[in-house]
């Protein structure tokens, strides 16, 4: 019984060795990939809202809040020295126009 919970931890730091240095090699290539939305400049954030659906006056005031802090995140240098360039599009409360966003 002993062996065998010796031999499940030791699967485990295996396991875990290999999760991380899986992610640091993710990691490394990540702001490299050009369709992510991360630049060495920036980062574009999409957002689809409902903004002249039914929903409208609650997704507005959302949205709204949403661009103050992005501005203020940009103000205070962004995240990692890149500006956030945030992208709303108006989905209408249309399933079809959410998927194609």
């Amino acid at each position: 019984m002993k062996k065998l919970r010796v031999r499940a931890a030791l699967v485990a730091k295996n396991c875990l060795a290999a999760i991380m240095v899986s992610a640091t090699a993710v990691g490394a290539f990540a702001f490299e990939a050009v369709d992510d939305g991360v630049y060495k400049d920036r980062i574009d954030w999409g957002v689809t809202m409902d903004l002249s659906g039914a929903n409208s006056p609650q997704h507005l005031a959302y949205t709204s809040g949403l661009r103050d802090y992005i501005g203020k995140l940009n103000d205070s240098g962004g995240i990692n020295g890149r500006k956030i360039n945030l992208l709303v599009e108006d989905d209408r409360a249309d399933p079809a126009l959410m998927r194609a966003a």
